[in-house]
């Protein structure tokens, strides 16, 4: 009879066991499933679209970029930048093309200061560095310029993702969606090149979402 007990025993606590499993599965499959965990995967995933999408323009070959109506002069002229193709002149529009590579050949007109403009000048620090170590040619290549401040936005928006999470899924969805919509090429064409809205929309849309992220915790 002990030996039955014993094998009843041993039967009852493997179904006990096998129950206890299937109830732990159950629950992870429901945490997994829930409408919180679905929206913060969501989350993740088009904050990880948004990333690509500047990355996949900034780092494009050929250069993807807006072209020059005149107006890079500012930047230009502050940082005493001219176009290195010899066929474009200082000052004239260069509509067919966007125009890569610039070199320091004038004297500084310190007559237009942005943020952009310190972007750019830590774009030119990187490049002198790159340029000593002999890994790319003398000048300015406006697509360091692009992954100087496509990695500075990467890591604001890095920080303002975590930040609206602490408030729940929701929120981090909310701005992941605004954020990659941000992403999409009507601003980020602007990254290679001297013009300042690339950057500049970034800021507003940080400060939007900074000021909503603070307005909710209270």
């Amino acid at each position: 009879m002990s030996r039955e007990h014993g094998i009843v025993a041993f039967v009852c606590s493997y179904e006990t066991r096998c129950m206890d499993n299937r109830t732990t599965l159950r629950r992870a499959t429901t945490t997994c499933l829930s409408p919180a965990s679905l929206a913060r995967a969501l989350a993740i995933v088009l904050f990880i679209l948004g990333v690509g999408r500047l990355v996949a323009i900034s780092s494009h070959s050929p250069l993807l970029a807006v072209a020059n109506n005149y107006d890079q002069i500012r930047a230009m002229s502050y940082l005493g930048l001219s176009p290195r193709d010899s066929t474009v002149k200082f000052g004239e529009q260069s509509m067919s093309r966007p125009i890569r590579f610039f070199v320091q050949d004038r004297a500084s007109e310190r007559i237009y200061y942005s943020s952009e403009a310190e972007l750019l000048r830590a774009a030119l620090w990187f490049q002198k560095e790159s340029i000593s170590r002999g890994e790319v040619a003398a000048g300015l290549d406006v697509k360091v310029k692009g992954l100087v401040e496509v990695s500075v936005i990467a890591v604001a928006g890095l920080w303002l993702f975590l930040w609206f999470s602490q408030l729940g899924a929701g929120y981090a969805l909310t701005f992941a969606t605004a954020f990659v919509m941000w992403c999409d090429p009507v601003n980020s064409l602007f990254a290679n090149s001297l013009y300042p809205e690339f950057f500049v929309s970034a800021t507003l849309l940080f400060a939007v979402g900074g000021f909503a992220r603070a307005a909710c915790a209270e």
